[in-house]
């Protein structure tokens, strides 16, 4: 699809600036007039019948882009194509007191859509209702009555066709400014709201959701973030990014695929031949989604795909690399190899622990073992019907309950033997045995007392053969370590509850989750769901309030505070009662916008008071002690 016009955004302000005494009268008088900034919307023909942006807020920032004024917004679905031949349009207004320009800021909603030949199709906009999309400008105001400012989107190359139905807007935009007689003068200072640069899978696979680094709003754009699906593989999106590849031509493929069509949706402009590669990629990964083998006849074809999204995910194309210093990625890639090498399936003749494998899932903090992605859901494979995901049974304290000592047992066992090593007749039958004993009575998730003697036989062998005690050795070379890590854990256990109840803050909760990449805390399974919980019908997860920057936004900082607090008050932390009446106002007002996940100018000032409420608590300055102290 080509779109050939330029779309031109225009937005009416008004501008009084406020008076202060000075001892130069010439710079008092150009201070105090009345200026007009005139911003309008206009169109030209473009190759599709509509093209609708939800414009749901404007900023702009001035004195040097030191501060920011946002605007009083006649929010609404826009359509471009309805601007044309002069057309223009109101769409916020504002009283400034500065003398220049430095950006204007859209804010957009999640309601923008393309329309063509008959069918509407979403058009994904990535950052743009976190950080708006930004247009650095340079306008002087200051000797100005009228100021007009033109806004030009090239559509030609700010509406991406990614394919299959999916559109991206990725605003190409330069900045005019109109004087009197009509002139249009173009600004040199204007930037184009777009990324120069691509960034590769080490630094996508940390920057999802799921961290450890922060948040990339690139992964926004896709239908799931993250655990979107590639196309009917079952494999979702990140997990691909953490597998060790080795010679798998179709997940090698997959992965560059991912790194493209991210690295599009940051914001690149990847020009048409990387687009057409990626869309070939695309229908040969689709057409094998479910065996996930590429056929011998299209092998060759899907090494050279790979390849070639590979130089442009490298930087080796006509977009250069994020990264000061390519000799990181090369390292890593290295690093990578050298893993793949030790992790051929069909070599392993040893086994491992449960301190191996809970930190080698998908979710780190180690290098990903592909064993996991040979269960049906990696490491959130659920325990034959239950709740229960297979790394939270790793991550949560065993204490005495034998359900969940001979299930950590039995996962264990299963994932020694999909890595490679070989269990005997009387641990294959052990572990059989072991499973029906845990699926009979996974809605309790408890041993009957006439069962406890034999499951604990069970889980005896099935421990043996994890440690290494029977035919297969163990992969540690000293089995003292697992000993002292268990030691450890159960030491920090002890203190934790000699300590008694304490409040802690957001850095932990938020690595502390069943989603790793530290030990899990138990407070998270208080939530229906765990991390990945619903918050307050919002659509979006408890996590994904945690991990994501919440700049200015007074809905985002409340809501990390109600959700800390909640969790410490699942941890045992007891709040007093002006605390328990702010988290109760808190979830009213959070409830109330959750929608638009943005509170009202009117409702800011308590937003934030009650924000303060909750952080005091959260830091144990109102009642409950810090952990950290």
């Amino acid at each position: 699809m080509k779109f050939t016009n330029l779309f031109n955004l225009f937005i009416l302000l008004f501008i009084g600036l406020i008076s202060f005494s000075s001892c130069n009268k010439d710079l008092i008088d150009n201070l105090n007039k009345e200026r007009k900034l005139l911003i309008r919307l206009t169109d030209a023909p473009v190759d599709a019948e509509e093209v609708n942006v939800d414009i749901q807020g404007i900023i702009i920032k001035t004195d040097g882009g030191l501060d920011s004024v946002s605007l009083d917004t006649e929010a609404g679905v826009y359509n471009l194509l309805d601007y044309q031949n002069g057309a223009d349009t109101l769409i916020g207004n504002a009283i400034i007191d500065f003398m220049d320009i430095k950006e204007i800021r859209l804010i957009l909603g999640e309601n923008n859509s393309i329309k063509i030949n008959g069918l509407v199709y979403p058009l994904k906009v990535p950052s743009g209702s976190e950080s708006g999309l930004k247009i650095k400008v340079d306008v002087d105001v200051s000797d100005d009555e009228i100021v007009e400012i033109l806004i030009d989107f090239d559509a030609s190359q700010s509406v991406v066709d990614l394919g299959n139905g999916n559109y991206i807007l990725k605003p190409v935009i330069s900045v005019a400014e109109i004087i009197e007689d009509g002139e249009v003068t173009f600004d040199e200072n204007s930037e184009e709201s777009e990324v120069d640069c691509v960034r590769g899978k080490g630094y996508w696979k940390t920057h999802s959701e799921y961290g450890p680094a922060p948040l990339d709003s690139a992964w926004l754009a896709l239908p799931d973030s993250s655990d979107t699906e590639l196309f009917t593989s079952e494999l979702t999106y990140l997990s691909i990014l953490e597998a060790s590849a080795g010679g798998d031509v179709y997940l090698k493929l997959a992965q560059q695929y991912i790194i493209a069509e991210l690295n599009v949706l940051a914001g690149v402009d990847a020009g048409d031949e990387v687009l057409t590669i990626w869309q070939t990629a695309q229908a040969l990964l689709e057409t094998n989604a479910d065996t996930q083998i590429i056929p011998e006849a299209d092998e060759e074809s899907a090494k050279e795909l790979t390849e070639a999204l590979a130089e442009f995910n490298e930087g080796e194309g006509d977009v250069a690399s994020c990264d000061d210093d390519e000799e990181e990625e090369e390292e890593e890639e290295e690093e990578e190899e050298e893993v793949e090498d030790d992790l051929e399936i069909s070599d392993v003749d040893c086994v491992r622990g449960k301190g191996y494998w809970k930190t080698h899932s998908e979710f780190g903090p180690a290098p990903l073992d592909s064993a996991w992605l040979l269960l049906p859901d990696s490491s959130r494979t659920t325990l034959f019907e239950s709740e229960l995901k297979y790394i939270t049974i790793l991550e949560v304290p065993t204490g005495n309950n034998p359900y969940l000592k001979l299930a950590e047992q039995y996962i264990i066992a299963e994932l020694n033997v999909i890595a490679g090593a070989d269990a005997n007749a009387d641990v294959s039958a052990a572990w059989e045995e072991a499973g029906a004993l845990l699926e009979a009575n996974i809605v309790e998730q408890t041993i009957p007392d006439a069962d406890e003697s034999r499951a604990k036989e069970l889980r005896e062998i099935l421990s043996e053969f994890n440690d290494g005690d029977l035919d297969v050795a163990s992969c540690d070379d000293e089995e003292e370590e697992e000993e002292e890590e268990e030691e450890e854990e159960e030491e920090e256990e002890e203190e934790e509850e000699e300590q008694g109840p304490c409040v802690r803050q957001k850095g932990y909760w938020k690595t502390h989750s069943d989603l790793g990449p530290a030990p899990l805390d138990e407070a998270w399974l208080e939530l229906e769901d765990g991390a990945n919980t619903d918050f307050l019908g919002t659509e979006k997860s408890y996590m994904y309030f945690l991990e994501i920057n919440t700049g200015n936004n007074a809905y985002l900082k409340l809501a990390q505070q109600y959700i800390i607090a909640e969790l410490n008050q699942f941890a045992g932390a007891e709040m007093n009662g002006d605390t328990q009446e702010s988290w109760e106002a808190a979830k009213e007002l959070l409830e109330k916008y959750q929608d638009d996940l943005e509170i009202a100018e009117e409702d800011e000032k308590d937003a934030k008071d009650l924000e303060k409420d909750l952080k005091k608590f959260n830091s144990g300055e109102a009642g409950v002690e810090s952990c950290d102290e």
